[in-house]
């Protein structure tokens, strides 16, 4: 047996002290007496001896026993090893498979329960689910982190355990002696012990063999106006062969039960066609539960009727003008309701994005709009400027590659109060966003005509992530969100919360940690996570070398709650010498209190005090205590030094506590996480501040999740936006994806405070690629340094920057991948030559195939091997089938790029509309409208579309092989129609370049 706190055994000192009490004790009696005098005489005569011990009462031997085994209690015994002194840190898995219930009530409470008996002095625990989630950090209020994870439940994602190890090891880069326990699920033992294998782990798997089946997809194409659609998913089973129906409803009515013969380790896909009527939640339920009934339900939202995305320009007329490349851009949103209006008398209430371009308009206190863009700089007064820093963690920069905007000069007017950057220059922002309340600002401080950005494929992209932001459901017929990853909120929906659920203000982002359908202001909101590995249950956690469950538990419950048996026993010895005294004292049993003297009273207080402070020991019942005051706390990037004089030692963020807690490091990662952290270690119930001072932090995803969870509970977060005093490398940029062989470049932003040379040094991994000195100007430089990789897979660089003795990195990765070329699609053999000499000459390959040879196997990923570069060559959709559009579709959102050339036989011509292309370009309008006989200027309503205008000429000579992605996609479609002149172009100087510019 060892005691965890040995010091409170010093309280058995005391024992000397009762027994003083008991000697010197007095019975005070009242006795009448003739006179002293005879009485001091027999004292004189008689005088006893003193006894130096006093006589061991019944009531001396109980009192003896309560204070020994309070000071026994209180050293907390236990029969474990002894432990370390660190604290302790539980990782606890939070995925899908930890809510099968082989372990009552289910795996996660159980692992919950037997952490909570693990905890040693400062307790850490990190929920481990899609990215790590830390619940408490180093918090000495067990009682208060007991109440917190009380009603914690696992999420319906998969549990990364690599980002736990990294996240663990940062947390323990300064600390030692911490006792590291975490609880995983049966099948993912493995994945936890290789990521930390060198922190001394004790992993406990839990769960047995299960056989269970799963849904693993689920996708739905729209059809032609009352043409059936189109449900298209698979179920795997994970055992023997069994049967299984399938239940498929729409908006709460069955639609019909399709009998499934499952096969171990397989997909068995099913398709159904329906008329989906006025929309709703299509929900497919496996039918008959197994042990993990979470994945046996996927849901869409179907909406026959997109929703509109209702834009307002403010400009100078009224008019369409199809020359101008704002009007384009606009028109072709999804679900674009354009109006154009010359003034704003009033608020616009029925709009979702606001553009103003009229330069008398000036902002108001209160926005316009959900989202405003501005874009009425004035041309007066402007200052030469260019692009030197960029926010590339910001949601409105997805897919943009700021490096490639090119601009004369800028208004060099201040930024906004409370805004942030976007792109800045040397004067000050180029493009800033201000948040006030659910409401967004975009400024731009140049006019578009000094600039190149309407020319790039930028610059729709842009538009269409303000889109977005406004209204993210615009224009879809199937909608879903995925657990684990950002789901987009509207800036007009009311805050969205619930159990489990992190609080997401209006036009934010929120998390999903579990499955289901929410509702957002009234309406449904479909959300999935499709079954992959942690499905399958069929594995032995004792052959795994972990502890079995169940058993760590069972082991630890005695000695875990031996202080609390201490503690009773103690409050019975308490309660059997209160009884003695009442049965001695016959002022009790009458009734008599006022015969009692002061001191007796007091003693039988005491007493009574000391029996309720033991009884709700026993119970653990948590004491009010005074109300927790303030706290603040401070982030810094590495290196950069504190404003109070102290340095961080560590390559982490330092995250300090004004409750006199040391200085230590955050884990390493984005702000997200860091934030995170430190209010995990926060006191409980209290109001608190942080300080993020420095640049270049980076941004996750998790950010605008971490953010409203903050702001819901109470958290302030400031931003220190003045120049570091220090070099830094706020950015970094490279193509998220690049092909072996091509040449690309590099993007960095580089500040310094002081003018003079550096020394600039790039790493691929261990090898050094280039190490140059450069000469920098004082504030923000800019570097683009060429790159070429030949082989395929994930490159990591690191650029050093070495100036006036600081040193300070970046890193950045870019996955290469084997170059497939271009896959070239066109019935007219002689065209798509063209086009595949015009390639050649810039160095890419290329292969040309018939739209009749096109079918969903060969745009699988086997038959397309490395191709994810598509060019559709005037093809009409009737040339496709109908599985190779949605194969294209799919993958488009699956990081393929399609470019799509226009003609007499594609687009609306082509038929495009009502088939899964037509969510590719929005370049359509159906075929037998006469307006789009008219060549390149088609109009439709009061919109004017010309998208002749659309000329790829102007793209760098690489273009092809990066094109944007979409914000609602991760690939990319680009579409143009274009009539060329037969003029002969220069070499390098077009994105297809030859004889004629002509597709």
């Amino acid at each position: 047996m060892t005691l965890s706190q040995p010091w409170w055994l010093l309280l058995g000192l005391l024992v000397g002290l009762l027994f003083y009490l008991h000697r010197q004790r007095r019975a005070a009696r009242a006795a009448l007496v003739g006179g002293l005098h005879l009485w001091k005489r027999v004292a004189v005569q008689h005088t006893p001896q003193t006894n130096p011990l006093p006589r061991l009462t019944p009531a001396l031997l109980l009192q003896l026993l309560v204070l020994l085994l309070v000071a026994l209690a209180l050293a907390r015994p236990t029969f474990r090893a002894a432990k370390a002194t660190g604290g302790t840190l539980v990782l606890l898995e939070s995925s899908r498979a930890m809510q099968v219930s082989d372990l009552p009530p289910s795996r996660f409470q159980s692992a919950l329960a037997q952490a909570s008996r693990e905890w040693r002095g400062p307790v850490t625990v990190v929920e481990v689910g899609d990215f790590p989630w830390p619940l408490a950090v180093e918090r000495a209020d067990v009682g208060a982190v007991r109440s917190t994870l009380r009603n914690l439940t696992p999420t319906d994602g998969a549990a990364d355990w690599e980002a736990a190890g990294r996240y663990a090891r940062g947390l323990l880069a300064a600390r030692r002696g911490v006792q590291i326990v975490a609880y995983t699920s049966a099948g993912t033992f493995k994945a936890a012990e290789a990521a930390l294998r060198d922190l001394n782990a004790r992993i406990h798997p839990l769960g047995s063999s299960q056989p269970n089946a799963a849904i693993t997809g689920l996708t739905v194409q729209p059809a032609v106006k009352d043409a059936p659609w189109t449900v298209r998913g698979s179920v795997r089973g994970y055992g023997g062969p069994e049967d299984r129906t399938l239940s498929v409803s729409l908006a709460g009515t069955p639609l019909t039960t399709l009998p499934l013969r499952l096969k171990d380790g397989q997909d068995t896909p099913f398709t159904l066609k329906f008329t989906p009527g006025t929309g709703g939640v299509l929900q497919v339920t496996l039918n008959r539960a197994d042990p993990l009934p979470a994945d046996d339900q996927a849901q869409l939202l179907l909406t026959p009727t997109p929703r509109p995305l209702r834009i307002t320009l403010v400009g100078t007329s009224t008019q369409p003008n199809p020359d101008d490349p704002l009007e384009r851009g606009l028109s072709v949103l999804p679900g674009a309701q354009l109006t154009r209006l010359t003034s704003l008398s009033a608020r616009p209430d029925d709009t979702d994005l606001l553009v103003i371009t009229r330069q008398d308009v000036t902002p108001a206190q209160t926005p316009f709009a959900p989202v405003t863009l501005w874009l009425n700089a004035r041309p007066e007064g402007q200052k030469p400027d260019t692009p030197l820093a960029w926010n590339d963690a910001s949601r409105l920069s997805g897919g943009l590659t700021w490096a490639d905007l090119r601009l004369n000069a800028s208004d060099g007017q201040a930024g906004w109060t409370g805004s942030t950057p976007l792109l800045s220059g040397q004067h000050g922002p180029l493009i800033e966003v201000r948040r006030t309340g659910p409401a967004s600002e975009v400024r731009v401080h140049f006019p578009l005509k000094n600039s190149n950005w309407p020319d790039l494929p930028a610059f729709p992209v842009f538009l269409r992530n303000l889109a977005t932001l406004a209204e993210p459901r615009a224009g879809q017929q199937v909608s879903a969100c995925t657990v684990g990853l950002p789901c987009l909120l509207p800036a007009r929906a009311a805050p969205l919360g619930g159990p489990g659920l992190k609080v997401a203000a209006p036009g934010e982002s929120f998390i999903p940690r579990r499955a289901g359908t929410y509702e957002v202001d009234g309406e449904p909101l479909a959300v999935n996570r499709f079954a992959s590995t942690e499905a399958d249950l069929r594995i032995n956690p004792s052959g795994q070398g972990g502890q079995p469950p169940g058993a760590s538990s069972l082991l630890t419950l005695w000695p875990d709650r031996l202080w609390r048996l201490l503690l009773g026993a103690a409050l019975l010895a308490l309660m059997l010498e209160l009884l003695l005294h009442y049965r001695s004292e016959p002022g009790l049993r009458r009734g008599r209190w006022a015969t009692f003297t002061p001191g007796v009273r007091r003693m039988l207080a005491l007493h009574a005090l000391a029996a309720l402070l033991m009884l709700l020991a026993v119970f653990n019942l948590p004491l009010p205590g005074r109300e927790q005051g303030s706290w603040t706390a401070r982030l810094l990037p590495a290196g950069l030094p504190d404003p109070t004089g102290r340095v961080n030692f560590t390559l982490w963020s330092g995250a300090d506590l004004t409750t006199q807690r040391p200085q230590r490091p955050t884990p390493p990662g984005d702000l997200a996480l860091a934030l995170a952290t430190v209010a995990a270690a926060a006191p409980a119930d209290a109001a608190g501040t942080v300080t993020v001072s420095g640049a270049g932090w980076p941004v996750s995803a998790l950010w605008p999740d971490v953010q409203a969870q903050l702001r819901a509970d109470g958290l302030q977060v400031k931003f220190e936006n003045t120049p570091p005093a220090q070099p830094a490398l706020p950015g970094l940029s490279v193509p998220a994806k690049v092909s072996a062989g091509e040449t690309f470049a590099a993007q960095a932003s580089l500040y310094v405070p002081r003018a003079g040379s550096a020394t600039l040094s790039l790493r691929r991994g261990d090898t050094q690629v280039l190490s140059q000195t450069v000469n920098l100007r004082a504030g923000f430089n800019r570097l683009a340094l060429p790159l070429r990789e030949t082989q395929a897979g994930v490159v990591g660089y690191t650029l050093t920057l070495v100036s006036a003795g600081h040193v300070v990195t970046a890193q950045a990765a870019t996955r290469v991948q084997g170059d497939g070329g271009v896959l070239l699609v066109s019935s007219d053999a002689a065209a798509a030559g063209a086009v595949q000499r015009a390639l050649q000459v810039q160095g890419v390959p290329s292969r040309q195939v018939k739209p009749g040879t096109l079918n969903a196997a060969a745009l699988s990923t086997d038959g397309l091997r490395g191709v994810e570069r598509i060019a559709l060559l005037n093809v009409p959709a009737r040339a496709l089938t109908p599985d190779a559009r949605a194969a294209l579709d799919e993958l488009v959102r699956g990081g393929a790029h399609l470019f799509l050339g226009g003609g007499s036989a594609a687009f609306g011509p082509g038929g495009y509309v009502g088939t899964a292309l037509v969510g590719l370009t929005r370049y359509c309008i159906p075929e037998e409208t006469p307006q789009s006989k008219r060549g390149g200027r088609w109009e439709s309503g009061s919109n004017t579309v010309r998208n002749s205008n659309w000329k790829p000429s102007g793209w760098p000579a690489s273009q092809i092989s990066r094109f944007p992605r979409s914000p609602a996609t991760s690939g990319s479609a680009i579409q143009a129609s274009m009539v060329g002149s037969g003029r002969k172009k220069k070499p390098g100087n077009g994105l297809f370049q030859g004889r004629e510019n002509r597709i």
